[in-house]
């Protein structure tokens, strides 16, 4: 049975890998070096949004299980989580062409930003 797992580490809760993806899909927490964090005061947002989407999850502080929600056969861990990568996908292509549409010329930026804006108002 998969879980996310949150531990506490200073005034910091953080969640790892395949779990960071989900915390930042619900959430909107950005993800840096497959981790993303949140402050201890938003733990109850977290664990509600968590609840809501009937998410397994553990709370750990210090190494120990301070609180474990088991959603049994109702979690959504695997569903949340591939939504999640789809959306981790396409904000990384975004952020990709942003950078690389920052190196062209006006002449050839105006240009594809034309084509675009044409796409998206047909």
């Amino acid at each position: 049975m998969k879980y996310v797992i949150l531990r506490k580490m200073g005034g910091f809760y953080n969640s790892f890998d395949n779990d960071a993806i989900i915390i930042s899909y619900l959430c909107g927490y950005k993800v840096k070096n497959s981790k993303t964090g949140f402050p201890i005061s938003a733990i109850d947002k977290v664990t509600n949004i968590l609840d809501d989407n009937k998410v397994n999850y553990i709370v750990k502080e210090k190494g120990i299980d301070k609180i474990k929600k088991n959603f049994n056969n109702g979690n959504k861990y695997q569903k949340i989580l591939v939504k999640g990568k789809e959306k981790y996908d396409i904000d990384f292509r975004i952020n990709n062409i942003i950078n690389d549409l920052s190196n062209l010329s006006y002449d050839k930026l105006n240009k594809i930003l034309d084509i675009i804006e044409e796409y998206i108002n047909e």
